[in-house]
């Protein structure tokens, strides 16, 4: 990424700040309310459980997808989670962002190409089986 100053303030020049087309995390800001229910959630989770603990259960993805699910379901008639007494949509937003952060692991890209790549051999006709590791990334599903 080419860096520069929004302004046109030169680089060396005082009062410059290279900060052109980066991310705004400040307008994160507009969902101070959001993001404190969400911390609630978390809250709650660390005392229930461990702090950070959720980053290390097995098959998470799917587990937190079915949480996400099972509070979207259940904020249909019932308008509060009966373990912690916060409304489900708390929980819900909790649970996207832990889909997210799980999805975002390098890790987990690794894999999805390795099971990408086994997939596609696998699919292949007998004898035209070859190697596609050399599958550019951007043909990688979740890349």
């Amino acid at each position: 990424m080419n860096e520069e100053d929004p302004n046109g303030v030169a680089q060396h020049t005082p009062g410059a700040k290279l900060d052109a087309g980066k991310i705004r995390a400040s307008l994160l800001l507009d969902f101070a309310k959001g993001l404190e229910a969400v911390a609630n959630v978390a809250t709650f989770g660390a005392n229930k459980y461990t702090p950070g603990g959720w980053q290390h259960v097995e098959d998470a993805e799917r587990r937190y997808t079915d949480a996400l699910l099972r509070h979207l379901i259940k904020s249909r008639y019932e308008g509060r989670d009966s373990d912690s007494d916060f409304p489900h949509w708390w929980h819900i937003a909790w649970n996207a962002l832990a889909i997210v952060t799980l999805q975002e692991r390098p890790e987990r890209r690794t894999s999805l190409k390795e099971a990408y790549c086994a997939a596609m051999e696998a699919s292949l006709p007998v004898g035209y089986r070859a190697s596609i590791e050399g599958l550019p990334e951007d043909n990688m599903l979740g890349a």
